[in-house]
């Protein structure tokens, strides 16, 4: 299981009326996707309007997994633990911090203390982080991460 993906597809899902892909119209991408330079014009195109300026979109990032004690069973090699996923919300342009805000209540609302994906995932709100700097990287567009310590079993 990536736990990456799993958090992708819940946020993807929402695409209702304000949902996340609503409000994320430049997309939602995996740190792999981005590559190490991040998001730009050759590895994410969509993230991108036509005159070359940053759309509401997001990259989800996984941290490595520890084992958490919460679970453990030699015999059947199952045993439970944690992991932080990396929430990076980008937006530029005039609404860009209203944009941003609301796209991190909705990410919040989708998976703060729900089971997520086929296998059961639980993901638990961990903090925002960078609320409101601009990125020099991406011509100084907005930027929010949020992290969410995610429980599984492997």
């Amino acid at each position: 299981m990536n736990v990456e993906s799993v958090v992708i597809a819940a946020l993807e899902a929402d695409a209702g009326v304000g949902g996340v892909v609503t409000l994320l119209t430049g997309g939602v991408y995996s740190f792999v996707e981005t590559g190490r330079l991040g998001i730009s014009r050759t590895s994410t195109p969509g993230a991108f309007d036509a005159d070359g300026l940053l759309k509401p979109c997001a990259v989800v990032k996984a941290r490595g997994a520890a084992p958490d004690g919460g679970a453990d069973d030699d015999g059947a090699q199952v045993a439970s633990y944690r992991q932080v996923v990396e929430v990076w919300l980008y937006a530029d342009g005039d609404a860009a911090q209203t944009t941003i805000e609301a796209a991190q209540k909705r990410a919040f609302t989708v998976l703060h203390g729900k089971m997520i994906g086929s296998d059961k995932v639980i993901a638990h709100w961990a903090g925002n982080y960078f609320g409101g700097e601009r990125d020099a990287s991406l011509d100084f567009a907005l930027v929010l991460r949020c992290d969410y310590a995610v429980r599984a079993m492997i």
